[in-house]
């Protein structure tokens, strides 16, 4: 299990979920696309999603998630090093806000 900080600013990230994971939405409004479903996330809401499904996170404005995922190594198990508008260098947002 791992987990972390997402600090997003107007993103549109798709990707395949290579691993179960959980969103807890901290600041602003977040979304999630699966199956061509959006969730929509507020402060306190709180999303499952199970690996192996093709995802998009998506925001207009400033968002903050914390998200946990199994397993740990996911990225290595995926073969990517970063995932790009997800990773810090990337997500254009100042963490200190």
């Amino acid at each position: 299990l791992c987990g972390g900080l997402n600090f997003l600013n107007n993103i549109s990230v798709p990707w395949d979920l290579t691993c179960d994971e959980i969103i807890y939405c901290m600041k602003g409004t977040f979304r999630l696309i699966c199956d061509g479903e959006s969730y929509v996330c507020s402060p306190g809401d709180v999303l499952y999603v199970p690996r192996d499904n093709h995802i998009a996170y998506e925001c207009d404005e400033k968002c903050i998630i914390f998200y946990a995922a199994y397993p740990h190594d996911w990225k290595k198990k995926a073969g990517l090093t970063f995932v790009p508008g997800i990773d810090p260098e990337d997500m254009g947002l100042d963490q200190n806000d």
